[in-house]
């Protein structure tokens, strides 16, 4: 027996989900041909009873309790294998049913029905032995984040592949419409049946199903009835298989015998039920990872007491595009619920429990889903003794089911909450264009093994802005290149983001000194947390002048009026020029006038780049409520001196500021800047500008060589 490891790397996990998807294929043909609509059409082709043929629906369900018998396997031979055995030897068992006419030509009428019943509840009591090791196998081949999506992504492969071939079975079956192709058909699912338990041989796992198998029934029956999510979680995967049991098979013959269907015309509304899958299977693999299975189980169910209550008013005359509806929403629903229960069985059940737990939540639901089936059966019988065969009947029954479905969606409604969406907010996805796309890109996300892969994922989410995308960006944070954590808090500065990405930033900022704890820093600052600002105050210590100049913005933002008298010391004390222009800018948010000296200063006393006094001055009259003025100068002036001289006849008025003409001459010619000093002064001493005062301290206190021309006009714009 070979060794099992203790857990699968990444590349196993992927190796054994591409197996998987092989194994989905071959069992997707099979499933066609021997199990859902054909199975009963077979039945009730061979002259068997309403009841008799429910139970042969309810086998599904009720031979579950032989799951007990898989345990012993699995904890020997590991749950793959077993899973393979088990699976080959119940398409051995539906063999055995192609014998049913033949049984009929030299048996008692009886026979024929028995052979299908028992054949038939043999192939689903080596089903039920296999199923064991199906959801744990799931487990052990995906991660906890694309649980969902992993699930999602299987039901639509069977689907889709469901859909052909049960396209190919109607055309036959119109052709050749007759008892024998039922046996053919039955013969290739077997075929197919062999060559995917062939594939389950090649999935590869871990030591944990085998181990988790090992753990005494009592041990995991103690579990549940301590755990009280556990109980509920049986309780709940009770509820809504009950509900399709009692409900999915019974639309079928409703629609056969109810409007006296050909078998051909049944299997085509079957088409419609597999395509309501296939509906399913892709949008739940888009969203459940991000809304979470439990709503998506709630609404699910909700839409199966809807086909109910169809059922239960169906219209006497036949109707086929409503009827076509109907099984397509039958698709859709019990798909639904299938993907949410699994989904939310492997969310909520510890990894070493899933085996034992999975083996009592399959044995309880399903054997009393099949009694229920069963129960249906017999609901049926009784109903026809007392209502005439036809569409009348099937009413009456799916009127009284309708209100048997009402206790069991309350107790799937009692699960416990994981994390999760609510369902008004589901539902609000559906008027949210910029909300679906973001979770269709999401979905799309590369595994991306590089940089630049990981790059142009942030890239799609920070285009649409969408807050859905908050969770993912978060996971991006975690890589280790600057390039990729910074395209993701960029993206994030987009968004209207939660608490935990407010603890994330935080973080950031302690401990991304020199690559993004600047970005953290402006992106907090913007939101206005007043948490980070013990974390923005030790920043102004940092040696990283990118982080140190943000942290004083984020301050000011902040209003964190204690340390702005530090904010200015810091501003008046640095030489550095990126430590200027953020310290500037921090200043005009401030909104303190005395910082016009102080600005004012920096730029006459320091030898700066062109761009920083350009940025320093920009914050000062943003300080004195004329940025937008001295902006619109500034641009022209950078490209020509004259025509930024110009545009100051369209900012000062020349007919009230009569020293306007001589300010644009002196600043023009620049041989004399005392006098433009002086000018300058006087100007100050005669304004009625609130910043006045400010400005003609700076220019008593200016030596004359040190007055710039782009100063000049700065204070020119503030005194007007």
């Amino acid at each position: 027996m070979k060794e099992f490891p203790d857990s699968l790397t990444p590349s196993q996990k992927a190796q054994g989900r591409q197996r998987y998807k092989r194994y989905v294929l071959f069992n997707s043909f099979s499933v066609t041909c021997l199990m859902s609509n054909v199975l009963i059409l077979y039945a009730i082709r061979n002259n068997m009873s309403d009841f008799a043929v429910a139970c042969v629906a309810s086998f599904l369900y009720l031979a579950m309790p032989f799951i007990l018998l898989g345990k012993r396997s699995v904890s020997r031979w590991g749950a793959a294998r077993s899973w393979a055995l088990f699976w080959a030897l119940r398409y051995v068992a539906a063999l055995f049913m192609i014998l049913a006419p033949v049984v009929a030509n030299i048996n008692p009428a009886w026979a024929q029905g028995a052979v299908i019943l028992i054949g038939s509840f043999l192939f689903f009591a080596f089903r039920a032995m296999g199923m064991i090791a199906h959801v744990p196998m799931l487990g052990e081949i995906s991660s906890p984040n694309d649980h969902g999506r992993f699930i999602s992504g299987n039901w639509l492969r069977f689907n889709i592949i469901h859909l052909a071939s049960m396209l190919a079975v109607i055309l036959i079956i119109r052709i050749w419409d007759n008892l024998q192709i039922y046996q053919y058909i039955i013969l290739v699912g077997t075929i197919f049946g062999f060559i995917a338990s062939y594939e389950l041989t090649r999935l590869p796992e871990s030591r944990v199903p085998r181990d988790s198998a090992h753990e005494p029934i009592l041990t995991s029956l103690k579990t549940i009835w301590n755990t009280t999510n556990y109980r509920r979680l049986i309780i709940a995967l009770t509820a809504s298989m009950i509900s399709i049991a009692i409900v999915n098979p019974f639309a079928m013959i409703a629609l056969k015998k109810g409007y006296l269907l050909a078998d051909h015309m049944a299997l085509i509304f079957s088409l419609l039920n597999i395509a309501g899958g296939i509906a399913a299977s892709f949008v739940s693999g888009i969203i459940s990872d991000r809304v979470g299975p439990r709503p998506l189980l709630i609404m699910n169910l909700a839409g199966i007491s809807l086909v109910a209550l169809f059922w239960a008013l169906a219209p006497v005359s036949f109707l086929p595009i409503l009827v076509g509806l109907i099984f397509f929403a039958t698709g859709l629903f019990s798909t639904g619920v299938m993907v949410a229960q699994g989904h939310y069985f492997l969310s909520a059940v510890a990894e070493s429990e899933r085996v034992g737990i999975g083996l009592f939540a399959r044995m309880a639901t399903g054997f009393i889903a099949g009694l229920a089936g069963a129960a249906g059966g017999g609901l049926l019988k009784i109903l026809g003794s007392n209502i005439d065969a036809g569409l009348g009947l099937y009413r009456t029954y799916f009127l009284i089911i309708s209100a048997c479905l009402i206790p069991l969606f309350i107790a799937t409604c009692r699960l416990e909450r994981l994390k999760e969406w609510k369902i008004r907010n589901i539902l609000g996805l559906v008027f949210s264009l910029r909300d679906i796309r973001t979770l269709f890109a999401l979905n799309q996300l590369e595994a991306a093994s590089d940089q630049a892969e990981d790059a142009r994922n942030v890239d799609k989410l920070g285009a649409i802005g969408s807050n859905l995308s908050e969770d993912a960006l978060l996971e991006y944070l975690g890589t280790s290149r600057f390039i990729v954590r910074a395209k993701a808090l960029r993206a994030l500065q987009q968004i209207d983001f939660g608490k935990n990405t407010t603890k994330i930033l935080l973080d950031e900022i302690q401990h991304a000194e020199f690559t993004t704890a600047w970005l953290a820093a402006e992106i907090l600052g913007e939101r206005g947390t007043r948490e980070a600002i013990p974390a923005l105050r030790k920043a102004l210590d940092s040696e990283d002048v990118i982080f140190r100049g943000k942290s004083m913005v984020a301050l000011a933002r902040l209003q964190d009026t204690d340390f702005f008298p530090e904010i200015k010391e810091r501003f008046k004390q640095t030489l550095n020029p990126r430590v200027i222009i953020h310290g500037a800018n921090a200043l005009a948010i401030m909104g303190d006038h005395d910082s016009i000296q102080l600005i004012l200063n920096k730029v006459s006393s320091e030898p700066l780049p062109d761009s920083v006094v350009d940025e320093a001055l920009n914050a000062c009259t943003t300080l004195c409520d004329c940025g937008d003025d001295f902006y619109r100068l500034l641009k022209a002036y950078n490209t020509s001196h004259k025509q930024g001289l110009m545009i100051l006849h369209d900012i000062i008025d020349a007919e009230q500021h009569k020293w306007l003409d001589r300010l644009k001459e002196l600043i023009d010619k620049g041989d004399n800047i005392e006098e433009l000093r002086l000018l300058l002064l006087n100007i100050s001493d005669k304004s009625l500008s609130p910043y006045a005062k400010e400005v003609g301290e700076f220019l008593r206190s200016l030596p004359s060589e040190k007055l710039q021309p782009k100063i000049a006009l700065c204070i020119a714009i503030i005194l007007s």
